[in-house]
């Protein structure tokens, strides 16, 4: 019950108001708590099939949601904010 509830705490950190620190297509190497990256297009390693969603490192494993209608992203390495319809 534990693990349930710190993924569903991790996912709504992530979410209320997102920002990612940049779009990747692979991992990074040493990923930090409560890190969030847009998963780029033909994306690999633990990213592959995640292909256009938000993944948030969540202390052992990547949780991935895709963005929904409506939500902005702030991009931190672009200073972009990407608005999904």
């Amino acid at each position: 019950k534990e693990a349930f509830v710190n993924e569903a705490l991790a996912r709504l950190d992530a979410l209320v108001a997102p920002a990612v620190i940049d779009t990747r297509a692979a991992p990074p190497a040493d990923p930090q708590p409560g890190d969030c990256y847009l998963v780029a297009s033909a994306p690999s390693g633990a990213f592959a099939g995640q292909a256009g969603a938000i993944a948030v490192w969540a202390e052992t494993h990547w949780l991935f949601t895709p963005p929904r209608p409506g939500m902005r992203i702030h991009d931190q390495a672009t200073g972009a904010m990407a608005v999904y319809e």
